[in-house]
């Protein structure tokens, strides 16, 4: 199992956005190849996504379409002092920990 993490901060309440469009980015998510799960974290002052794949090249693949998701859907977060991933910016990393 692999894992991409993603933080973003923003002005605006982006949890709320993010659940409000939840049934487009799952349907998004789910086309990546090797897809298990999708997780928001709500941490008050900003939100990290944690997408999960069965392989490497699934996480990979999974920045790109997450990417162009945010674009689309968070047009702020493309501008500065918006939504934006912070540094260390997603890499797959394998799971050391997770139920069978």
């Amino acid at each position: 199992m692999y894992a991409v993490v993603r933080r973003y901060t923003s002005p605006t309440d982006l949890a709320e956005t993010i659940a409000q469009k939840r049934a487009d980015l799952e349907q998004t998510l789910r086309g990546v190849p090797s897809f298990v799960a999708s997780y928001l974290v709500n941490a008050g002052d900003a939100v990290a996504t944690v997408t999960v794949c069965q392989d490497g090249a699934g996480a990979e693949h999974s920045i790109a379409v997450a990417a162009e998701w945010v674009r689309r859907h968070l047009p702020d977060a493309d501008r500065p002092r918006s939504s934006r991933p912070v540094r260390p910016g997603p890499a797959p990393r394998g799971v050391a920990i997770h139920p069978e």
